[in-house]
């Protein structure tokens, strides 16, 4: 499943707004695209931008910082050769949460345009879809064909973060994909991280590198999600569309 995005872009993200130009030289003459600046009242934060005070102690995942607290576990699909993480899923009981924190331009608004491709992508697939105002903003609620290809519809809620430079996706499985209670743990968790934007120049829509932190006792790296809380094998990948 590939993302794209629209090469204009007017709005500015959920927690931000325009400032200042970038310049991007292109052919015979420069081109002015807005700058986002992000002012964010809530988390997900950025590591360079954290608020006053905020002494939360998180596991440290290179572009994604997390505190998972008591009772979540993390696991994660890594290359064993590199120690990269492919996939980051955080688990309850009943409910699981993949995270996925990507490159995104200075002009951010890279949400309103997946969700288009979300509901396109999943509509194309038998499975169901809306576009709901929740707790993270405007999310994507839908009811996707399970991955192990048993017949039936699983729920699935998809939730986007514009960023500096960066966007963090997030898909709630199981009983938090539908209750509100149930979804208030791993919603926290999302508040409370911090994504880390390297300075280096990455494609738009490029997965931020994630890798296991050695010695870390919350980080499972063996286990594997169970099918039945996995819409997306590996979780939507981001490409932009010029």
């Amino acid at each position: 499943m590939a993302f794209g995005r629209r090469k204009e872009q007017e709005q500015p993200d959920q927690a931000g707004e325009f400032s200042g130009e970038e310049v991007i030289a292109g052919g015979d003459s420069d081109v002015f695209v807005p700058a986002v600046s992000v002012t964010r009242h809530e988390g997900p934060w950025d590591a360079d931008s954290l608020p006053d005070g905020d002494d939360i102690e998180r596991v440290d995942l290179g572009s994604l910082l997390l505190a998972p607290g008591p009772g979540i576990e993390v696991q994660v699909q890594a290359d064993s050769a590199t120690g990269k993480i492919t996939q980051l899923t955080l688990r309850t009981a009943d409910s699981a949460l993949q995270l996925q924190p990507y490159a995104a331009p200075r002009s951010g608004g890279m949400w309103e345009d997946i969700r288009v491709q979300i509901a396109s992508s999943v509509t194309s697939q038998g499975g169901l879809v809306e576009e709901v105002l929740g707790t993270m903003g405007v999310e994507v609620h839908a009811m996707v064909k399970p991955s192990d290809g048993s017949s039936g519809l699983a729920p699935a809620r998809f939730v986007g973060i514009d960023g500096p430079r960066w966007f963090l996706r997030g898909v709630f499985m199981g009983a938090a994909a539908r209750d509100a209670q149930a979804a208030l743990v791993l919603e926290g968790i999302v508040r409370d991280s911090a994504v880390r934007r390297a300075m280096e120049a990455l494609p738009v829509g490029a997965p931020l590198p994630m890798a296991i932190p050695s010695g870390d006792e919350q980080v499972d790296p063996e286990m594997d999600t169970p099918d039945d809380l996995d819409p997306f094998v590996r979780g939507p990948e981001i490409t932009e569309i010029r």
